[in-house]
This record gives structure tokens, sequence and C-alpha cells, in this order.
């Protein structure tokens, strides 16, 4: 009898382990919050080989294929199509060109990596402040302030009463665009959209594909 209650004791002692590693678990997740997964093609650094680097192999890493690196085909990862994966197009993925995208006309291109490569950008260029451009927008920006807040348009389209300013950064297979449309002299909203390499049937810069986006 002795080797069963000795086997009962092992069970309970490791259910105990078990019961107590959880509730640590639940304990640190209410007081820090779910831990939050790095992902190399957003925030990676680049030229760097040391943890969160674009040419690191280590976790977060533009060259590892663990959780979240670049060349990872899992969550987050920057061959992932799935929810917040390089690949994806839904909100917050690399291909998106929505708010927190990674072809977003604002994203900080100065980490992380492009998502058309998943390489470092070479040569990263100025954002444009669409946030603040937004705050604007709800109280009719007049064209100086947002001239203020974006700087000149690449393209000018007008019909009518209306105007629309197109903003674009040329890609490598896509070229992404925003267009601020006014009426009246008054911002009264935006439009996005994209211009695939196929689609220009042609190279040069953005601006000479900018699309008609007044009614």
């Amino acid at each position: 009898m002795a080797p069963r209650r000795t086997i009962h004791s092992m069970n309970l002692n490791a259910s105990m382990l078990h019961q107590r590693a959880a509730f640590l678990l639940v304990v640190l997740t209410a007081v820090t919050g779910a831990p939050a997964l790095a992902q190399a093609w957003r925030n990676c650094v680049p030229g760097s080989i040391g943890p969160g680097g674009c040419d690191s192999i280590g976790p977060g890493g533009g060259m590892s294929i663990g959780p979240g690196g670049g060349q990872s085909i899992g969550p987050g990862g920057g061959l992932s199509i799935g929810p917040g994966g390089g690949q994806s197009i839904g909100p917050g993925g690399g291909q998106s060109i929505g708010p927190g995208g990674g072809q977003a006309l604002d994203r900080n291109r100065d980490r992380g990596l492009n998502p058309d490569t998943l390489r470092p950008y070479p040569d990263p260029s100025p954002n444009p402040p669409p946030v603040a451009l937004g705050s604007a927008l709800s109280n009719g920006a007049s064209r100086a302030e947002v001239l203020n807040a974006m700087g000149a348009p690449q393209r000018r389209e007008t019909k009518g009463s209306m105007e629309a300013w197109h903003f674009c950064r040329t890609g490598t297979t896509v070229d992404q665009f925003i267009a601020i449309v006014f009426d009246g002299g008054k911002a009264v909203g935006t439009r996005r959209y994209q211009v695939t390499s196929e689609e220009a049937g042609g190279t040069g810069e953005c601006a000479k594909f900018a699309r008609s986006v007044l009614p």
C-alpha cells in the first residue's frame, strides 16, 4: 500500500503546484496586463543584432522565426497573414493602410520592417501628422490649417466648390494615398486608397498615379 500513498501524494503535490502556478499567472496578468507580443515587423531596431534588433535572430528579432519574429509565420510574425501579422490587410496588419497599419501614411518608418521586403526602410521619410489633422478636421479645418499640418499636397483636384488635396508615398509595388476633401474651403473628410504598380501600368513618383476622389 505504501507505493500507492506515495503516488497519490506526488499527484497531490503536482496538482497543488499547478494550481499555484495558475494563480500566480492570474495575479501577474491582473497587475501587469497580458504580455504583449513583440512584433519585429512593427518595431525592431534597424542595424541592431541585440534584443529586438532588425538583424537579430533572438526573440522579436527581424531575422527570427520565433513568435513575433520578422521571418515568422506565427502570430504577429512578419510572414503571417493572421491578425496583426506583417502580411495581413486587416486592422493593424502590415499590409493595412488604416490607422496603425504597416502601410499607413503616418507609420514611423524609423523602426520596424517594410512589410513588402521584410527589411528596414533604407531611407525613412518624414511622417505627416494625421492625428493632429484628424482633430482639426472635426472642426472643419481650413486649407491653411491642413497646409500647416500636412505640408503641400503632391496633387490637387478641383470640381465646382469642391477640392481634394492628394498626399502620397511611393512604394515598391504599392503607392499609398490619402486625399483631404474640401467643400467651400473647409475640410469635410478624407479618402484613403492605394494604387499597385500593375494598376498604374508603369513606374514613377506616386503623384502621377493619383485617382479622382470627387463625386
